[in-house]
């Protein structure tokens, strides 16, 4: 596969990173790389799975998987979030905030995190060699699942309540919203063309005159109203979302 993205991605890199885990000296036997998603899913970032074989202090072959992901650099999207600290973000919440939040409520709420020498860029541990798949957002959750992430995401928000608490700067700068915002000009070229897209498909459906005639005379107010949602509020609960 093309190598572009990954030329700083070797045999010592991986030592390094790998090295996090293990008290002995880490080597490396081979490793090798191929795309984590299909075509399509993987919207703003890269994203590889390296399959790493290594030994740890002349210990029997061990194999591991991690996932790489740093953003695109070249593009439309690019240019468009280009200076909105679009990318760094991410980052920084895997290593700032969530060992914070895990520590508060004892609980994991995301794959061990390698620092990674592109900018913005990530290492994951590859959480689906321990049996977690990508749901097909076409088929979507049962309810087994989505109970389980409703319960999980209870557990995050009332630790970044406790931890708003403890560290309110670095809370507050993280949780900038900065995609859904009133000032945002991608977002109303983007929620006005969905909404004439919706328009268009109700419009052809049977009984829906009330539903097209709704989202017409709401179209000028979605953006408006999406961002004031994204805002936090000047008083009552506000959770890191």
């Amino acid at each position: 596969m093309d190598q572009e993205h990954l030329a700083w991605l070797d045999e010592d890199f991986l030592a390094s990173a790998l090295q996090e885990e293990f008290e002995n000296q880490i080597t490396i036997v081979k490793f090798s790389t191929s795309q984590a998603v299909t075509a399509g899913n993987n919207y703003t970032s890269h994203m590889y799975r390296v399959k790493v074989e290594f030994t740890v202090g002349g210990s029997d072959l061990q194999v591991t998987s991690l996932i790489v992901k740093i953003p695109i650099t070249k593009g439309v999207i690019t240019e468009a979030v280009d200076g909105a600290e679009f990318y760094d973000k991410e980052p920084r919440i895997y290593k700032e905030i969530l060992p914070m939040l895990s520590k508060i409520v004892n609980f994991e709420f995301g794959p061990m995190f390698f620092d990674c020498p592109v900018k913005n860029g990530m290492i994951l541990k590859d959480m689906n060699k321990e049996g977690y798949v990508m749901c097909d957002k076409f088929k979507q959750l049962d309810f087994s699942h989505c109970e389980l992430i409703y319960t999980t995401l209870a557990k995050f928000h009332a630790a970044s309540v406790a931890c708003h608490h403890n560290n309110p700067e670095l809370i507050e700068e993280l949780g900038k919203e900065l995609m859904f915002s009133n000032k945002n000009k991608m977002l109303e070229g983007f929620v006005k063309s969905s909404a004439k897209c919706f328009e268009k498909i109700l419009s052809e459906m049977k009984e829906c005159e009330d539903a097209v005639d709704l989202i017409l005379n709401r179209t000028d107010h979605m953006v408006e109203s999406i961002g004031d949602m994204c805002q936090p509020k000047p008083t009552g609960l506000n959770v890191l979302n």
